[in-house]
């Protein structure tokens, strides 16, 4: 069992002497939860505003890369769809 697997299982310290890996995960969903809320909204306005130009879309497809990682994480999406939405893991 790896040490991430063993962090999971336990309520052994991550960050400092108060913090576990159980609610360092609490903390790190719940920001999550609140900047997805934003970025959707981001992404209904994103493609039609009046001016995009290449620096958006890199941006944007880095942004994309690392929601498909943080998806795979979380269990969202597995090897194979990662790897259709063109990032594999």
């Amino acid at each position: 069992m790896s040490r991430r697997d063993s962090d999971a299982n336990h309520e052994t310290p991550t960050k400092g002497p108060r913090m576990n890996a159980r609610q360092t995960t609490a903390k790190h969903a719940e920001t999550m939860a609140a900047l997805l809320t934003r970025m959707q909204a981001a992404a209904s306005t994103i493609p039609h505003q009046e001016r995009i130009n290449w620096g958006h879309a890199e941006q944007m497809h880095d942004a994309l890369k690392y929601a498909v990682y943080a998806a795979f994480a979380m269990g969202v999406v597995n090897e194979d769809e990662a790897r259709d939405l063109g990032f594999p893991v």
